[in-house]
């Protein structure tokens, strides 16, 4: 009973579980056109951050953190992305950065937006659900525009997959040597036990 109680301690640690990020709109006839951005663009983006997620720099109200799986379409055209980075505030929904130099190309809720989030920044989750933005900023190389009057929404799901992270492996891996260990000890017992009978 040992063995089986150290073994559930050991493999019981929390996993993240990826969540799809989505959201859509209209740019403003103010936005610059570039790769990512058109003035009255309608644009749509999805992508997957971790839940919780590993936060990468964090202060009183916001996080950075890093997203995957992402799809960009800008007037129905697909467009790859480059960039690796998003921040999550309190005090609005997100900025997203679309570039791997510098956050170059980014786009942003307006102030007051919703946050996607609760718990305090360095340790937060995200929560599912439909969030409304009213309006969308964009910015190349610093220079913004002037938001978009359209706004659109944000949704926030789970996609129900559970992916493991690597400190849930190693309590894994440690669990199953402690009680192959444990086994083998009472099976040796056992023969020794035998024998003693025997004699």
């Amino acid at each position: 009973m040992k063995s089986l109680s150290v073994f559930v301690l050991f493999t019981s640690a929390l996993a993240a579980s990826p969540v799809t990020i989505s959201l859509s709109g209209t740019f403003s006839p103010a936005t610059p056109s570039s790769t990512y951005f058109a003035p009255n663009g309608v644009f749509s983006l999805s992508f997957q951050v971790d839940n919780p997620p590993a936060v990468g720099s964090s202060g009183s109200n916001f996080f950075q953190t890093t997203y995957s799986a992402s799809s960009y379409v800008l007037n129905g055209n697909p467009i790859a992305l480059s960039g690796s980075l998003v921040f999550f505030y309190t005090t609005q929904s997100l900025d997203f950065c679309f570039s791997i130099v510098s956050c170059q190309s980014q786009m942003t809720s307006n102030g007051g937006s919703p946050a996607l989030f609760s718990g305090p920044p360095a340790s937060p989750t995200f929560v599912a659900g439909s969030y409304h933005v009213n309006q969308w900023f964009t910015s190349v190389n610093n220079v913004s525009d002037v938001g978009s009057p359209s706004g659109g929404t944000i949704t926030v799901t789970s996609t129900g997959a559970t992916v493991p992270e690597p400190a849930t492996w190693m309590l894994t891996l440690a669990g199953v040597l402690i009680a192959g260990l444990s086994i083998r000890a009472n099976f040796g017992h056992a023969r020794r036990y035998g024998q003693l009978r025997r004699e």
